[in-house]
């Protein structure tokens, strides 16, 4: 096992090259390990699997790779890794799981190595977000990473988007919270 020969009259057996494997006897060829196994020696018999985390793409592999940041793959014996979802990131390689992002934070794109901040004005709530929501009108957010927006006072106002309050100018009002214009006074 782990052995062959393809010359006539020959007085030994060779062993299989690293990436190869023979497990029968009396052959004169050596086997390429199959995608997602590696054979990391000579002389094998059997090829080793990829664990998670890692792959190999094509046959004869010596060793396999990790997957890189920003993507993961969670069983063995892979031919390839799988980008982490919107959502989600990976920073480190060989990952098994990507992570999701917290509320506050938020990524649009797969494959990625980080999630984004919520812009002020804006905010997220859930966590594996793959956007902001804009603050609605009566409501702001003054701080990166708002999980949610605050409500105006009364004698203010706010517009969508808004990263603070405005006070209600002179001869206006505003006799509520989370006002969205100040009124005439009268």
């Amino acid at each position: 096992y782990g052995r062959f020969s393809n010359t006539t009259g020959a007085t030994t057996c060779r062993e299989c090259p690293r990436g190869s494997y023979q497990g029968a006897r009396s052959q004169d060829v050596c086997n390429l390990c199959p995608a997602g196994k590696y054979g990391d020696a000579q002389g094998l018999d059997e090829c080793t699997n990829c664990l998670s985390g890692s792959y190999s793409a094509s046959d004869g592999a010596k060793e396999c790779v990790s997957c890189p940041k920003g993507r993961y793959v969670n069983f063995d014996q892979s031919t390839s890794c799988f980008d982490c979802g919107t959502g989600t990131y990976s920073n480190k390689t060989g990952s098994t799981s990507c992570t999701e992002c917290l509320e506050g934070d938020f990524q649009s794109e797969t494959g990625q190595t980080a999630c984004g901040a919520c812009a002020p004005g804006t905010y997220i709530g859930l966590t594996q977000s793959s956007y902001c929501a804009n603050c609605t009108a009566g409501r702001f957010s003054s701080i990166e990473a708002s999980s949610a927006c605050s409500n105006c006072q009364a004698g203010t106002f706010s517009t969508e988007s808004d990263t603070a309050c405005t006070t209600c100018p002179d001869g206006y009002y505003s006799s509520t919270s989370v006002a969205t214009e100040c009124e005439v006074c009268e």
